[in-house]
């Protein structure tokens, strides 16, 4: 893979002429008089104050990978997906639109190994990458390759070109095809070469991406500000100008306080659950699993902690998807909760069990944490807290250390995250079940959801998935966060709510960048 440095160009600053004396005003007036072109004496590309001045936007953490295959992080892909298009893209209400694609057919026929689906998908003409190649058959079919490398695309059999701006995918019957065609396109031997809205500047990993939109001279830093109070601070101060997903709940109040500062909210789709250790001999029982339900106030939390700027969830897909489907509901209740302890035989041991949870360093994770954990010691259940630096929170997590956890899923919009998160196939390092969940039940539903090509039939056995893991509740879903952009009114004109994609999306920047 190349290093990104080969690739960035930094431009360097136009020169300036200074004029210190009324004499070389006048010289300079007068040739100017005389001259057929009053720009001569004049760089046609020296930048206005206003040009030089970024937006700089802010986000919990920094960009770590820029290469697309390896930008897994939401921070990171948030930066790609300005850099490159996609075949493929979702609209605000995560409908699946053409990007650089112009038109896709869809055919089923029978192979050698049964059943295949052929997607013939002609690319749009006339599109280029920031250097000037053209963004042809080839050059997609070579990117979605570099996916293959790296074990994404499995389901794919074959990838060819058979036109200038057309290709052929071969495919076993894969229902989310078309949700990994949203991946980012980019060139096999430059992948910063844009083939989006903005060019890469400048990229120091883990702190920040410079970027430039194309055919303008305005750029955007897009950077990672650990720290609530300083994010909010630099806000206030003007040294950042929009925060996107990242200002913490009790901070919301002081911040629509601000001077020349907007508050933008819509229905997200960042799902915050409970991970339950099923190798824990309490935990796999069910009934222990559905006392913590029951035990949980997420009203209450929502209101006085979140601010209202959540809602509760009952399902591992958000409300607003059209698979959603909500089948058992665990309302407040600690009498329900010790009633099924009791069931459970919970109380008989001489000595109490203490639940290890691990959650991660951040204040108002910690915060929400204690709140769950004040409701289950109510009901008799001892909570050890151990909060966590991400990155080791996450490593002990993925590694079964725990025996409950609390995280976020952010930008969930394939509901191919069901199989993903309990397939018993699909323990770490393979996929996310990182609970061990196991049902033989389930996994044959989601694999034929899996290759199930018709949306209705799709959807009814992605709702009978939903019914069996809210019965068993290896997660606990608790609440869907809303979008929540901030953005500085005297550097932003306008942001309009109908460019804003669900889960964090950055893709808005380019409405508001001329």
């Amino acid at each position: 893979m190349p290093s990104i440095n080969q690739h960035i160009k930094i431009r360097k600053n136009s020169q300036k002429f200074y004029f210190t004396s009324l004499q070389t005003l006048l010289i300079f007036g007068f040739i100017n008089s005389i001259s057929q072109n009053s720009c001569l004496f004049k760089d046609k590309n020296e930048e206005r104050p206003e040009d030089r001045k970024p937006i700089v936007v802010a986000m919990e953490d920094g960009p770590t990978n820029l290469y697309p295959p390896l930008a897994n992080s939401a921070y990171s892909f948030r930066v790609v997906e300005l850099i490159h298009k996609a075949l493929f893209k979702f609209d605000r209400n995560l409908n699946i639109i053409p990007d650089l694609a112009e038109k896709i057919d869809i055919q089923k026929r029978w192979g050698n190994d049964g059943e295949e689906i052929i997607l013939k998908i002609k690319i749009r003409e006339g599109e280029k990458t920031c250097s000037g190649l053209k963004i042809n058959s080839s050059l997609v079919v070579k990117s979605l390759k570099k996916y293959i490398d790296r074990g994404k695309f499995r389901y794919i059999k074959n990838i060819r070109e058979t036109s200038e701006n057309e290709i052929e995918i071969v495919s076993q019957p894969y229902a989310s095809i078309m949700y990994d065609l949203t991946s980012p396109i980019f060139p096999e031997d430059n992948f910063t070469d844009c083939t989006g809205d903005f060019k890469l500047v400048e990229f120091e990993p883990g702190k920040k991406a410079v970027l430039q939109k194309r055919n303008s001279k305005k750029k955007v830093v897009i950077k990672g500000i650990e720290n609530d109070i300083t994010r909010i601070l630099e806000l206030e101060k003007g040294d950042v100008d929009i925060i996107v997903n990242a200002v913490p709940p009790n901070l919301i109040e002081y911040v629509k306080k601000l001077k020349n500062v907007q508050i933008t909210q819509s229905s997200g789709i960042n799902i915050s659950y409970i991970g339950l250790n099923l190798r824990n001999k309490y935990l796999a029982d069910r009934r222990v699993r559905k006392a913590i339900a029951y035990a949980i106030p997420k009203e209450e939390i929502i209101k006085n902690l979140l601010e209202d700027y959540a809602e509760p969830i009952n399902s591992m897909l958000p409300k607003s998807s059209k698979f959603y489907f909500e089948y058992h509901q665990y309302p407040y209740s600690p009498e329900t909760a010790k009633k099924l302890l009791e069931e459970a035989g919970f109380f008989s041991e001489q000595k109490a069990p203490v639940f290890i949870w691990k959650t991660s360093n951040i204040k108002y994770a910690i915060r929400n944490v204690k709140a769950i954990a004040s409701g289950l010691e109510k009901i008799g259940m001892k909570i050890d807290i151990q909060s966590r630096e991400f990155s080791t929170f996450f490593y002990e997590v993925i590694n079964g250390n725990f025996d409950m956890y609390s995280l976020n899923f952010v930008g969930v919009k394939d509901p191919e995250i069901l199989r993903y998160i309990a397939h018993s196939k699909m323990i770490p390092p393979y996929g996310a079940n990182r609970v061990m969940f196991s049902n033989p039940i389930f996994d044959a539903i989601v694999e034929r959801a899996t290759a199930e090509m018709n949306e209705r039939e799709r959807k009814t056995l992605l709702e009978q998935a939903q019914k069996i893991l809210q019965d068993e509740l290896p997660y606990i879903p608790l609440w869907q966060v809303k979008d929540i952009i901030v953005f500085r009114k005297d550097k932003v004109k306008h942001l309009d709510e109908s460019d804003i994609i669900p889960g964090g999306s950055l893709t808005f920047l380019s409405k508001i960048i001329e």
